[in-house]
């Protein structure tokens, strides 16, 4: 009776001309790829120190608290972490600029499959291979962070986020929310091994079975690198 709306919400984006964007029309799920392929060309004028004259500039109303994106429910710190970590996959725009593509950023390439395809092109199980000769760069000054700085990130680090986040005694909201994923989300075992810890010591916590959840290192002999498998439900 009183009609559709044409938009729940909307909102607009203004961008200094002093921006070039990266791409003519909004990719959907991309942007305009402003960081990425966009460029700053010409001084920002509230910035007293030169150097900094050509960064983007940002600010948040709210505290976080935390930086750590593996303990936080919202996306304002895991907006900000990911100018920190890196990812197996990264998007990257493609040529046309009209889309983007997965690019391999820890993974060294596409994810294999392991076992059959079923008639949407999916399985259970997954393979990539992991770069190898990998170094720590904390940039941070605190001295137990610091330490980690040009130390080589061991194959077997690859599994440390994993046994942090499914670890139920350090309490961390991702760790949670990753065990109780369901569907081709969910990993094998997560769940079970998640409520096995609740009452471990935190940290990594060795001493309970971590062989029955979903993600594995295959280490190659034949050459110095290695595999990481995921494994659904």
């Amino acid at each position: 009776m009183l009609g559709i709306s044409l938009f729940e919400n909307g909102g607009y984006v203004m961008y200094n001309p002093r921006i070039t964007l990266g791409a003519p029309n909004y990719i959907v799920g991309y942007g305009f790829g402003v960081l990425a392929e966009g460029d700053i060309t010409d001084d920002l004028v509230a910035e007293n120190v030169e150097a900094w004259k050509r960064y983007y500039h940002t600010y948040e109303t709210d505290d976080p608290a935390t930086i750590n994106g593996l303990n936080d429910q919202g996306s304002q710190v895991s907006d900000l972490y990911a100018y920190m970590g890196a990812n197996y996959y990264t998007n990257f725009m493609n040529d046309s600029k009209d889309g983007y593509d997965w690019v391999p950023e820890l993974a060294v390439a596409d994810p294999e499959p392991v076992g059959e395809l079923d008639a949407n092109g999916q399985t259970d199980t997954w393979r990539f291979e992991i770069r190898s000769g990998l170094k720590y760069n904390t940039n941070s000054t605190l001295a137990d962070r610091a330490a980690f700085n040009d130390r080589d990130v061991a194959y077997e680090d690859f599994l440390t986020p994993f046994k942090l986040l499914l670890n139920q005694a350090n309490g961390l909201y991702r760790g949670g929310e990753l065990a109780n994923k369901t569907g081709a989300a969910a990993i094998k075992g997560a769940k079970e091994y998640y409520a096995a810890t609740k009452n471990s010591a935190k940290g990594v916590d060795e001493t309970v079975d971590f062989s029955g959840v979903g993600v594995n290192l295959l280490k190659k002999a034949e050459r110095p690198t290695s595999s990481l498998r995921l494994e659904r439900p």
